[in-house]
């Protein structure tokens, strides 16, 4: 920028200082004060009188003249002195030009004594000058006004004071109260009014250097704009006096003495602004009028926006003969700017929080463009992908929003849901759900913005049952509600056995021999999605689930030797958790997973065992001459386990305790081949094979026990023909 330094004369000086000086001035307003008094016969009181011009501008040198409305009550001296002749009332009207005041007098019979302040000026008065402190440049002149102001905080008007430089080198001043600033410094000036009132205003002078608010201005055809000079050093005070405002081309643009540009014509011109020894220039650009705007995305379309990304607008700017436009002012708004944040120089919106919020864009010469824009989650989870409910049952989803790294944000926005199966299982427009019959159902979650979530809903009894019909043993789902019916899972030809339900209940793993050789699948809860899981030469049997669902223990001969072996819910990772020779069989998890319970003739006759999820640290549990199976953890680490006698079997509950007291739950004739204990702890279920003698039962029967005082046996009614094999829970 090209600066030009110029050398003020005496002269221009002299008019800086005194601009009124040798114009005549008429008075347009009179202000008297004070605008009542009360005085005493013989009282001398003065008012204090100020003239003002159409422009406001204080003047020192105006006449008054005074009309009295009862001339032997008061008088009034030419200088403004007011004297009390005789009790009464009276009206002076004060004059100058063409203004007027009026003050009202009400002269008492005694004279005043002389002591303490002027009754019209009341204790605690003060001076209050406007500004309270002056910033200039060198060269730079402001005008000082000084007004009384009582201590109630009323004011009394401008009043005529004797102004003084403190610092004449740093600033000077005329008797109107003008400043100028004579060089860079701090300096002040002093007020003197009635009363021997005083006031001082300090004076902040700094260097003549200015700076224009832009650099650059776009207009629209005949826009207007307005730009400011600023003393950067004095916190941006906008500079108005001393200034001379040119354009380099007035046919492009136009400026007047107060910075206010208005834009002509299409094209390029300076505009420049001189003062303080100083140019300072801004570059001013007319577009070419504008036709039609294309955008993308169009204003009104609703604007979606992830959370934490970003989207760029694209806007192209068109005259009359279709050429595009390459710049165009624009005036960007957004209603919350927590929501969104918008970069007008790349016309990027950023999502900051989950909302709605508006973007509107001002284009001159056209209506308010506007965007509805909402952020919203990059997706939503229903924190379970598939889960349990007993007929009749309810539960409810609770939706999870989630940002773009799969992180949750809580809550949840304007989320419909929609069951596929509602015979099976309805839900509401919260998400709560209710099963209605035996079945699965899918249940969708999907948001307003797109977004989609599901969760596969299994309602299914109790208890698994494996029953034989004909050649084949299928796996169905048993109501312990007596008289309930059977309701098939996998019914056909093939030997399927050793049923057990997964920790929620929506999977189940059994043993089959469907591929000839006995081995471990998974399937889920309605019988769906049949997968094998092992496929190693030997049974694998009886599989037991880890209480998290990620692990199911199992039995397997695959090395000659019953032994027990894990792997992970999908058949990977697979390990062996025992080796001792003699065999070992019939893993069950305790509740908190930490351990396995089963069976080892490892000591020569089949007893109970304990060992940790991995296999270490094996230990016995009993040591009897009788043959134990079929350990099942209760909750508080109890284990019930059968015990055949000959043609007896008994159920018993070892006790987990330093003790292990052993408590009979079930004694009767005949052979338990099978046995499953509910998760609670409060019902049995087995299977009673008649005895080798000819005993109570002609054919295999499953029974229920509920562990309650005095519960008999109840026998679950079986299709004819129906050998029941494994009840599982």
């Amino acid at each position: 920028m090209n600066i030009r330094r110029r050398a003020y004369p005496l002269a221009l000086l002299l008019c800086l200082v005194a601009p009124a000086l040798g114009r005549a001035q008429t008075p347009a307003e009179v202000q008297a004060t004070p605008t009542r008094l009360d005085l005493k016969v013989g009282d001398r009181e003065r008012l204090f009188l100020s003239a003002y011009d159409a422009d406001g501008n204080l003047l020192s040198d105006a006449k008054y003249t005074f009309l009295v409305s009862r001339t032997g009550v008061v008088r009034v001296e030419r200088d403004g002195t007011i004297v009390a002749l005789k009790p009464g009332s009276a009206r002076i009207e004060v004059r100058a030009g063409s203004g007027r005041a009026s003050v009202a007098v009400t002269v008492a019979g005694e004279a005043a004594t002389d002591s303490g302040p002027p009754p019209s000026l009341p204790t605690g008065t003060v001076l209050v000058p406007t500004p309270p402190v002056l910033h200039l440049l060198a060269l730079e002149t402001a005008r000082v006004t000084i007004a009384l102001q009582t201590p109630d905080g009323s004011g009394l008007g401008q009043v005529h004071v004797t102004w003084t430089s403190i610092d004449p080198t740093i600033a000077s001043v005329n008797s109107t109260g003008l400043v100028v600033g004579l060089q860079p410094g701090s300096g002040s000036v002093q007020a003197s009014g009635p009363g021997g009132l005083t006031i001082t205003v300090p004076v902040l002078v700094a260097q003549s250097d200015f700076a224009l608010d832009r650099d650059r201005l776009l207009l629209a055809p005949e826009a207007i704009d307005t730009l400011r000079a600023i003393v950067p050093s004095q916190g941006g005070r906008r500079l108005t006096s001393g200034l001379e405002w040119r354009t380099t081309d007035p046919g492009i643009v136009r400026v007047d003495a107060t910075g206010r540009v208005q834009a002509v014509a299409p094209g390029t011109a300076d505009v420049i602004v001189a003062g303080y020894q100083l140019e300072r220039r801004a570059r001013v650009t007319v577009h070419a009028p504008l036709s039609r705007i294309r955008f993308s995305p169009p204003p009104g379309e609703p604007v979606r926006l992830p959370i934490h990304t970003t989207m760029a607008l694209s806007l192209t700017f068109f005259g009359p003969d279709s050429a595009p436009i390459p710049e165009v002012p624009l005036t960007w708004t957004v209603l919350d700017t927590a929501v969104v944040g918008f970069d007008p120089a790349t016309l990027t919106l950023t999502a900051r929080s989950l909302g709605k919020t508006e973007l509107a864009l001002a284009v001159p010469g056209f209506e308010p463009f506007q965007w509805a824009v909402q952020v919203v989650p990059t997706g939503l989870a229903l924190g379970r992908t598939r889960l349990r409910l007993a007929p009749g049952g309810r539960d409810s989803l609770q939706v999870s929003l989630l940002d773009e790294s799969g992180r949750s944000l809580g809550g949840s926005g304007e989320i419909t849901f929609v069951s596929d199966r509602p015979d099976v299982v309805v839900v509401d427009a919260a998400g709560g759900l209710e099963a209605k019959s035996v079945g699965a159902a899918t249940i969708t979650a999907r948001a307003a913005w797109g977004s989609v979530s599901a969760v596969r809903v299994y309602v299914t009894e109790e208890m698994l049952l494996s029953l034989r019909q004909g050649s084949g043993a299928g796996i169905f789902q048993v109501s312990t509600a007596p008289g309930a019916p059977l309701r098939p899972l996998l019914a056909d030809s093939t030997v399927n056995f050793h049923p057990a339900w997964s920790p929620d209940r929506t999977r189940i793993a059994f043993s089959s021999r469907r591929n000839g050789d006995v081995d471990v699948y998974v399937m889920d809860a309605d019988g769906a999605n049949l997968r094998q899981l092992t496929a190693e030469p030997g049974a694998d049997l009886e599989p037991a689930w880890s209480p998290d669902g990620g692990t199911i223990a199992f039995t397997s001969i695959r090395g000659g030797t019953n032994q027990i072996y894990a792997m992970n819910a999908d058949g990977t990772g697979l390990r062996q958790l025992t080796s001792d020779t003699t065999g070992n069989q019939s893993p069950v998890y305790s509740s908190d997973g930490r351990f396995i319970a089963f069976v080892s003739t490892r000591d020569g006759n089949p007893d109970l065992f304990v060992m940790e999820s991995e296999g270490e640290n094996p230990r016995p549990l009993t040591r009897t001459p009788e043959a134990e199976s079929q350990p099942r953890f209760f909750l508080n680490g109890d284990v019930a386990y059968v015990v055949q006698r000959g043609n007896r079997g008994d159920i018993l509950r070892l006790n987990a305790g330093p003790q292990g007291q052993r408590i009979m739950l079930q004694s009767l004739r005949g052979r338990i081949t099978s046995m499953a204990l509910s998760r609670d702890g409060a019902t049995l279920a087995y299977v009673v094979a008649p005895d080798e003698k000819g005993g109570t039962a002609a054919a295999s029967s499953l029974l229920l026990k509920g562990l309650a005082p005095d519960q008999p046996p109840r026998p679950v009614t079986l299709p004819p023909g129906a050998q029941p094999i494994h009840p599982g829970f």
